[in-house]
C-alpha cells in the first residue's frame, strides 16, 4: 500500500480514542529529480529526502491526510529521519534520528530530537455527520 514518506522508515500508531492511525514520516518533495543532478548532500534515489518529518492521519491505512510538519531541518548535512510516536495523554510525542554539522555526510546521524504536539487531536476535523439512508 502507499504510504507518504513510506520508501524510509516510519511509524504508525493506533489511538484508540478517534479510532485514527496516526503516521510520522519523511517530508517528500523533490523526488523526481535525476540523480545525478542531486547535491552532493543528497544520497541514494531522489526520494530519500532526510530534512523533514511529516504527520499524517487514516481511518483505513489506505486514505491518508495531511495533519501537519512537525520538523522542518536545516540544508546541508542536517538531518531528520526514522521518526517514533508515541502518545502520552492529550500529546504526541515524536523522537527521531538527526545528525547536525558534525556529521561526516547526510546518512550519519548524531543526535536524537524530541518534539512534542499539545493537543493533537484538535489537529483533525470532527467526522461530517452521517444522513440516514433510505430505501
Amino acid at each position: 500500500l502507499p504510504v507518504p514518506g513510506g520508501n524510509l522508515p516510519f511509524d504508525v500508531l493506533y489511538d484508540e480514542p478517534t479510532r485514527l492511525y496516526w503516521l510520522a514520516s519523511n517530508r517528500i518533495v523533490d523526488s523526481m529529480s535525476r540523480p545525478d543532478r542531486l547535491p552532493d548532500a543528497r544520497r541514494g534515489l531522489p526520494a530519500h529526502e532526510r530534512h523533514g518529518i511529516e504527520l499524517h492521519v487514516s481511518r483505513n491505512l489506505v486514505d491518508w491526510s495531511f495533519a501537519g510538519l512537525v520538523a522542518d531541518g536545516a540544508p546541508g548535512n542536517h538531518v531528520l529521519h526514522s521518526p517514533a510516536l508515541a502518545i502520552r495523554g492529550p500529546d504526541l510525542c515524536i523522537l527521531c534520528q538527526a545528525g547536525d554539522e558534525a556529521c561526516r555526510n547526510p546518512m550519519e546521524s548524531n543526535l536524537i530530537t524530541a518534539r512534542v504536539i499539545p493537543g493533537f487531536r484538535e489537529l483533525i476535523a470532527p467526522p461530517a455527520p452521517t444522513a440516514p439512508r433510505q430505501a
